[in-house]
């Protein structure tokens, strides 16, 4: 317990975890997390953002999502953002950032990395 300067006592915040095992455990941690871990991802994620902002020149924020097909319960990293400009010039940046990627991650990245935008 810890007293404030009025002099009442309060109890000291704990970190959120629990014991089990006589061991102290961490949270769960949320799916996209586990997900990016499970499937060692995280840099090739981060090779996939570089790129995108390098080669599409999104106009808004990157977002990152676990996506989930409904039907075969495949699961993939999505990024999803804006970009502006004339169609066919987007399908040129599109075209170029794939060529890029396919050479930079493993297949097993590529597979589970993808981006959605739209087009401004």
């Amino acid at each position: 317990m810890a007293t404030s300067g009025s002099g009442k006592t309060r109890a000291k915040a704990m970190p959120k975890t629990s014991r089990k095992n006589g061991r102290r455990t961490q949270p769960p941690r949320a799916p996209l997390d586990r997900f990016i871990a499970t499937h060692e991802l995280a840099k090739h994620l981060e090779t996939a953002r570089r790129l995108v902002l390098s080669e599409l020149e999104p106009t808004s924020d990157v977002a990152v999502a676990l996506e989930q097909d409904p039907e075969t319960a495949e699961q993939w990293v999505e990024l999803t953002f804006q970009v502006d400009g004339e169609p066919a010039d987007v399908l040129e940046r599109y075209n170029a950032y794939t060529r890029r990627w396919v050479t930079s991650a493993p297949p097993r990245a590529v597979d589970r990395i993808r981006i959605t935008y739209e087009v401004v």
